[in-house]
């Protein structure tokens, strides 16, 4: 066998790794597209169910963070008003910040 020889042997040898090593990835996208493509087809049914449960939860917690809110903004409100009122017989002026 002269040198020839092996460097035909070498670069079969060669061109087969380079086609396996370039299969390999080809057969991976072939098939991660085939399983993007069928959940992107089984999606549109959860994503609405999931819209609704998300509305629904934004609606509920309105609604309860309102309740919740509701006495503390009254007493405020109404602490506020005496406080005002108190300063005003007293000659305080509130409106300017201390220095």
């Amino acid at each position: 066998m002269t040198l020839g020889t092996w460097r035909d042997i070498a670069i079969v040898l060669l061109a087969i790794q380079l086609f396996v090593m370039l299969v390999i990835p080809l057969v991976i996208a072939f098939f991660s597209m085939r399983g993007i493509n069928w959940v992107h087809g089984k999606m549109p049914p959860l994503w609405e169910k999931a819209h609704h449960y998300s509305h629904l939860v934004r609606d509920k917690t309105g609604e309860i963070s309102d309740q919740v809110a509701a006495p503390i903004l009254r007493t405020r409100s109404k602490v506020e008003s005496w406080a005002t009122i108190i300063d005003r017989v007293r000659g305080v002026d509130r409106s300017s910040p201390p220095q």
